[in-house]
């Protein structure tokens, strides 16, 4: 394109031509990747054993750290039964939708509960710490639920499209989407490490109930990411997004009161992951 064009271009609209150096939406963000990996080899975490909240994660570290991925790129190519499926969820780096910074994270990296090794702006990598009891566990995702639950019933925006002429106009718009629909996948993160602590510990008193729970926890990866990047837009319908705030409002009620979650989170991610409309394995 002449570049005449292209500044007066610039000149009468907010977005303009820079969306074609920096599109969206993205698979992958390399530049977050590239902050992943320089904290992997800082932190000495080259060989360990990695796995991203979406598949691809781990393909993108590989390009700058020397790691093994659980479920990469090519996530049907994997031994059957998967021996990773048995494995102690406290022998794997994973890398979650939330940022380091999260103050939750904090307090629980402060607590020993887990290690935050640190991250790029929208995501960390983290390890689960020595498991502590049970009872903790249940008081952990009791509060954690009830609190953030309760927010993505009532705030958590759809993953959508949307009105792509409002992409294109408004300078804002996609900033704005990044803050908004990131603080959902943020609170979907809470929610599964919290059930990660709990599984933790129930591997060491009751290995059943957290071989029972282990599915529930890995389905909760790939809602991050629906929820939350955009490469997953409208991968769920609009009516979709909305029952799934209903269950969480459900999910929400029940923690407060102090009552099981655990078969109504079964039932939530039955509908949401089941209801695809696109997924990437």
């Amino acid at each position: 394109m002449p570049p005449c064009f292209g500044n007066s271009l610039r000149q009468s609209t907010p977005v303009a031509l820079d969306g074609l150096a920096n599109p969206y939406p993205k698979i992958v963000d390399w530049q977050e990747t590239r902050l992943l990996a320089d904290v992997i080899r800082e932190r000495g975490l080259e060989g360990r054993l990695v796995r991203g909240y979406v598949g691809h994660t781990v393909s993108g570290l590989s390009v700058w750290a020397d790691i093994r991925g659980v479920k990469g790129h090519w996530y049907e190519v994997r031994p059957t039964p998967d021996p990773v499926d048995t494995m102690s969820v406290t022998g794997v780096v994973y890398v979650m939708g939330v940022p380091p910074t999260d103050a939750v994270m904090v307090d629980w990296s402060a607590r020993g509960l887990i290690t935050v090794h640190g991250g790029g702006a929208n995501s960390s990598l983290i390890e689960l710490g020595s498991p502590i009891s049970p009872r903790a566990t249940e008081a952990l995702v009791a509060e954690t639920w009830a609190r953030d639950a309760a927010w993505i019933s009532q705030r958590c925006e759809h993953n959508s499209l949307g009105n792509w002429l409002t992409l294109f106009l408004d300078a804002e718009e996609i900033p704005r989407r990044s803050r908004v629909r990131g603080e959902c996948r943020t609170r979907v993160a809470r929610i599964q490490m919290a059930l990660m602590v709990r599984l933790a510990a129930l591997e060491v008193t009751d290995s059943a109930k957290a071989f029972e729970l282990r599915p529930r926890a890995d389905e909760l990866f790939w809602m991050q990411a629906v929820v939350g990047d955009p490469m997953a837009l409208d991968f769920r319908t609009a009516a979709v997004h909305t029952r799934m705030r209903e269950d969480m409002a459900l999910i929400a009620r029940l923690a407060s009161a102090g009552n099981d979650v655990e078969s109504a989170l079964a039932e939530l991610l039955d509908r949401y992951l089941g209801a695809s409309r696109g997924k990437l394995f």
